[in-house]
């Protein structure tokens, strides 16, 4: 039983000191496919509606329509600059919520 709870405490000690760490660390401006690869599981970017599902996840994270963001071109190039710096925000709160096992929806 020690060892469970030694074990346990170290690994909350550690969950801390990463949510410390994403906490401190700048915000680093993230691109809309970026944000895709990183936070659409069970999806191949390959496969027919993986752009749909893009799109929705991107809509969610940045609160703009999904036919705006259509409108940002095929690869997402002809979106505004304030939108990477948007979904630097939404990536680092998903983080946070990984790590501390929040399983709630990454925007909603």
């Amino acid at each position: 039983m020690r060892t469970l709870v030694a074990n346990y405490s170290t690994w909350q000690h550690h969950r801390v000191e990463l949510l410390k760490t994403l906490a401190l660390r700048a915000l680093s401006p993230v691109e809309p496919i970026e944000y895709c690869k990183r936070w659409i599981k069970g999806v191949d970017p390959n496969s027919r509606g993986y752009r749909k599902t893009c799109i929705e996840e991107l809509a969610k994270a940045t609160k703009l329509s999904k036919t705006t963001i259509k409108d940002w071109g095929e690869g997402f190039e002809s979106r505004p600059s304030y939108v990477l710096h948007i979904l630097a925000q939404a990536d680092k709160l998903n983080q946070i919520r990984e790590l501390v096992g929040d399983s709630s929806d990454s925007q909603g």
